[in-house]
């Protein structure tokens, strides 16, 4: 038994030296056994002489579906037949046995594979049809504007080109060219026999469009001024616009240019870029505003917001309000709504084009056309105050006064005006003031000044005042006249004491005024004696009087 063995390996040991001598690829071998070769062409090789072909290899047993086989993308397949699609492959045969219907392939109706379970046998099949691809053409405006839509191009069919819809200003449309900086011309507008531009399935193709600068002659309206313009060449990003060398009219000024051609509005030293090139043979019309004057309105003698004058802009030929926002000295930083003017003793009339009021004449709210720079002056009215003179219960007539601003300061009428026991205190405002608002004789100055018409009302004192009794077993009544009170006693023989000096005797007596220098207090005494049966009696009366002078 252990020679069998022995026979055995050694046996084993001759066998593995004789493939090692043999250079025997096992690898290679093995792979053989587990895989095949399948070989695709572009046409049909037995009636086709060496038409393009790829080979693939497949693990026997997999599964392939129509999908799963080679497309034009595969190495090797994408140059079966440029510009196409496969859609379908046919088996041809075993090219080792010629069999040309092996097991594992299934067929449609039309011969076509449609899966297949590969197989260990080699295996030829060929494209049974084609499709050209899709591919688009793009259009690059390049500079210009607009829009055009992509053209779906089919391979081997023949196009013409979309009409060019772009427009770039200050150019003309050239043709197509392959790069943006192309300048010639590949494709003329509508072009035709446009064909396979590319290999590339969905591939995009782009032209772009390619100009010339178009150059135009630009007209000039003098549009009511006078004069003449010279017309120019222009060429787009390189002219700019020219100064106004026409005359304008009377009371006008160059504003800029408006453009028949364009909406924009074109200035002096502007440069005629693309954003605003006419396009087109154009004429530059001139427009003219109005001069700008200035309206400055004078006091005259009176002032305008603190202000001798003030002034604010107006233009030529205008109406504008009087009305509105003024300036002084030009400061535009520091404007102030207008307002009458304002001079202490005056009244403002309205404002006139002469200090004299011999020009012509405007009110507040009324409009102003100017030609020329033109100056308003306040007209004003001197004011007056008429004063009457009101007696307030006093007797006496006064006439009125009128006092004029200008002959300020002016002093009242003297009071002429009596009251019987009463002084005159000075002038009130009504007939019940207390507080004097004028002393007689006052003076109006422009400090105090007011117009118009003003009623002065008395403000009487009394002059003698009579205080309560604090004995009067004895009455006594009073009398007043202008200077003088007369006290009248209840009995016919009585004494009068004033401040402990008898001062008289009966049944009246009188206090003058005069009597008395200064205002104040003083006590009164009246005692009556009479005799009844061989008696005394004393009737008497006491009290104060308050003198005011």
């Amino acid at each position: 038994m252990k020679k069998n063995y022995r026979l055995i390996f050694i046996l084993s040991l001759i066998y593995v030296l004789f493939l090692t001598s043999c250079d025997f690829d096992f690898e290679d071998n093995v792979q053989e056994e587990i895989s095949t070769e399948y070989t695709f062409f572009a046409y049909n090789p037995d009636s086709t002489a060496n038409p393009a072909n790829g080979s693939f290899t497949y693990e026997i047993g997999t599964q392939l579906s129509a999908a799963a086989l080679p497309s034009f993308l595969d190495g090797g397949i994408n140059t079966l037949k440029p510009g196409y699609l496969i859609d379908n492959w046919k088996y041809l045969k075993n090219p080792d046995t010629g069999k040309e219907n092996p097991a594992g392939i299934v067929l449609d109706s039309d011969g076509n594979v449609t899966s297949l379970t590969v197989q260990a046998a080699r295996s030829y099949f060929y494209v049974s049809s084609w499709s050209p691809m899709t591919y688009y053409l793009h259009f690059d405006a390049n500079g210009g504007y607009g829009s055009m839509s992509d053209m779906a191009m089919t391979y081997d069919t023949a196009y013409t080109l979309s009409v060019n819809t772009f427009v770039r200003n200050g150019f003309d449309f050239k043709g197509w060219g392959w790069n943006a900086s192309d300048t010639n011309v590949a494709y003329s507008d509508e072009a035709t026999d446009i064909i396979n531009l590319t290999q590339i399935t969905g591939g995009v193709v782009t032209l772009y469009a390619i100009w010339w600068k178009k150059n135009i002659t630009i007209s000039f309206d003098a549009n009511g001024g006078s004069g003449t313009m010279s017309p120019i060449a222009a060429e787009v990003n390189v002219t700019t616009v020219p100064g106004c060398t026409f005359t304008a009219p009377t009371g006008y000024e160059f504003s800029h240019y408006t453009c028949d051609k364009t909406s924009y509005i074109y200035t002096p030293g502007q440069t005629l870029t693309e954003a605003v090139w006419p396009n087109d043979e154009a004429t530059f019309k001139a427009i003219w505003t109005p001069k700008p004057y200035t309206l400055t309105l004078n006091g005259n003698g009176g002032s305008i917001w603190g202000y001798t004058s003030v002034e604010k802009t107006c233009y030529y030929n205008v109406s504008t309000p009087i009305s509105g926002v003024y300036y002084y000295n030009s400061d535009t930083s520091n404007g102030f709504s207008y307002t009458i003017p304002y001079r202490n003793g005056y009244t403002f009339k309205g404002w006139n084009t002469a200090a004299d009021g011999s020009g012509t004449s405007y009110s507040s709210n009324s409009s102003i056309t100017l030609t020329a720079n033109q100056t308003l002056y306040a007209q004003w009215e001197e004011q007056s105050l008429t004063i009457t003179y009101n007696a307030n219960e006093g007797e006496g007539s006064m006439a009125s006064q009128t006092i004029k601003y200008t002959n300020l300061p002016k002093t009242l009428n003297e009071n002429t005006y009596t009251r019987a026991g009463y002084i005159f205190s000075g002038w009130g405002r009504y007939s019940t003031s207390t507080y004097v608002t004028f002393t007689n004789k006052a003076s109006i100055t422009t400090s105090n000044w007011e117009s118009g018409s003003l009623t002065l009302y008395a403000i009487w004192t009394p002059w003698f005042k009579l205080g309560t009794a604090s004995t009067n077993t004895l009455s006594v009544t009073t009398t007043f006249a202008a200077d003088k009170v007369v006290l009248t006693a209840s009995n016919d023989t009585c004494i009068w004491y004033i401040d402990n000096v008898q001062k008289a005797t009966g049944k009246t007596f009188t206090i003058n005024a005069s009597d008395y220098t200064s205002s104040g207090s003083h006590t009164i005494a009246v005692a009556y004696i009479s005799s009844s049966n061989g008696k005394l009696t004393i009737t008497q009366y006491e009290n104060t009087f308050t003198i005011t002078k």
